[in-house]
């Protein structure tokens, strides 16, 4: 699941991406992408998703 400005895409990884195949309208949902993080608000909840920060190529 992905979620997408005022919407849901739902699909599948694929080759380093995501593909959506289905899009479902959800009214009032937004995302805004922090540094770390993603806000996500629908209406007047609010859910704060950390981002794992990746690894340099090679490295481990």
């Amino acid at each position: 699941m992905r979620v997408l400005p005022g919407e849901l895409g739902f699909g599948y990884a694929r080759r380093g991406r995501f593909d959506v195949s289905d899009r479902v309208r959800v009214p009032g949902l937004r995302r805004r992408r922090q540094d770390l993080r993603l806000d996500i608000s629908l209406d007047e909840d609010v859910w704060r998703v950390s981002t794992r920060m990746r690894q340099l190529a090679g490295t481990r």
